[in-house]
């Protein structure tokens, strides 16, 4: 019985590796299509989904994979890596809340709810318009909570609804800002459902990709009272950068003074 053909199209030559010839196997290691990766950001984009209330069956089949690799990719320990193909279907799940047992983090329904008080918008109108009693509400919100997707869902709809109108309640607003709840307007779409630990891990990737010029604008902003996360963040790591070139500036004028001595 003849070896199948190669899968690269209008290849006629036995099958070596993974499905390829020889020679498009070889051609396909040098494009970085295939061959090994390291597994990091596969798992930490699984461990994103996880924490959007996926399964591990449901992140297989949406990558086209079978339900023990995500599983096995996510546990493995650091140093393991992942095969180029597996990773590139891993990462093309998008990382948006998905229905199922698990449920979802609750940060993004706690920060909306907190946004909300801000604008004069009561905790317990926000949960009228979601359809839950106040009360189980909060409890939900907890930081050590995770809540059903369709839970979340409902908030983030009173939310959009609400977001960019001026509630009635001047006690909510004010109690709002007294405990440092955040507007709406400081939150950027793509930010407000990440959990607390992967918040500061983006932001502190964003900021450091940052040159001065915009991190310079990050800390008037701040100073202007802005309290957008990424803002605070930038202008942290602004103060930081000019500190470090002081310091390193001073270091010199002592080398050179000793020197000079």
């Amino acid at each position: 019985m003849s070896a199948p053909d190669c899968r690269h199209r209008d290849c006629a030559e036995p099958v070596q590796t993974r499905g390829y010839c020889e020679s498009h196997y070889r051609k396909r290691l040098r494009m970085g299509l295939c061959g090994w990766r390291d597994a990091a950001p596969a798992r930490a984009h699984i461990r994103r989904l996880r924490d959007l209330g996926w399964t591990w069956q449901q992140i297989g089949e949406a990558a086209g994979l079978s339900t023990w690799v995500p599983l096995r990719v996510a546990t493995d320990g650091p140093g393991r890596h992942v095969r180029a193909d597996t990773e590139k279907a891993l990462l093309s799940v998008p990382p948006e809340p998905r229905g199922s047992h698990r449920g979802t983090d609750s940060a993004g329904t706690r920060r909306r709810v907190q946004a909300l008080a801000w604008m004069g918008w009561p905790a317990a109108e926000v949960a009228r318009r979601a359809g839950v009693n106040p009360r189980s509400l909060q409890a939900l919100m907890q930081p050590s909570r995770r809540l059903s997707f369709d839970l979340a869902a409902r908030v983030a709809r009173a939310y959009e609804e609400l977001c960019m109108a001026p509630g009635p309640s001047k006690v909510a607003a004010g109690k709002a800002r007294q405990l440092g709840f955040l507007p709406p307007l400081a939150w950027d779409a793509d930010l407000i459902d990440l959990p607390e630990d992967e918040l500061s891990a983006e932001l502190d990737r964003r900021v450091k990709a940052m040159g001065d010029a915009e991190l310079g604008r990050c800390a008037r902003a701040r100073a202007e009272g802005d309290p957008s996360p990424l803002i605070v963040a930038g202008a942290r790591e602004h103060k930081r950068r000019r500190y470090a070139r002081e310091r390193a500036r001073s270091q010199s004028r002592m080398s050179a003074h000793e020197r000079a001595a």
